[in-house]
């Protein structure tokens, strides 16, 4: 799952998302020779598209191996969401949690990283917990938790 505030490690951007990698793999360094860490860098090359930072790495001259800075301070706030969001991306879940993963992001940004998250997505379920109606695509199931009054519905099996 993805908080809305996720932690991000005073790492690199390839240490902070091989830490979603089950079994703890660890970080590991890119070899410029296309090394073992060659397919590797494809795998997080891929989930940084996803969420729309490739570009953004791809300009950094030290690319994945940049480090962000304590709790990912050198990144904005969009930025360390859509990290947070990568990472949890390479948990390799059949289930994916995201809690308002748009909530840091300007409504251009947010509506281009839900559309890449679908696209990539699709073999996946993803649960979206947000409060914008925006992020709700007119395919998805939903799910409201508020009666009509504004107050909580209570639990499911409560619900009418």
């Amino acid at each position: 799952w993805c908080p809305q505030e996720a932690h991000l490690f005073d790492s690199t951007i390839r240490g902070n998302l091989l830490l979603g990698r089950p079994g703890g793999e660890g970080p590991a360094r890119s070899v410029p020779d296309g090394g073992p860490e060659g397919g590797q860098d494809a795998e997080l090359e891929t989930v940084l598209a996803a969420v729309g930072l490739a570009p953004l790495v791809r300009r950094l001259p030290a690319g994945l191996d940049t480090r962000i800075g304590p709790g990912g301070a050198f990144l904005s706030g969009g930025e360390r969401q859509r990290l947070a969001v990568a990472r949890t991306l390479m948990t390799g879940a059949a289930v994916i949690l995201l809690d308002e993963p748009t909530a840091h992001l300007d409504a251009e940004s947010a509506v281009a990283m839900l559309a890449d998250l679908r696209n990539g997505l699709r073999d996946r379920t993803v649960v979206l917990v947000t409060h914008n109606p925006a992020d709700i695509h007119p395919g998805d199931a939903r799910l409201d938790l508020a009666a009509a009054s504004g107050t909580p519905a209570g639990p499911l099996a409560r619900s009418r």
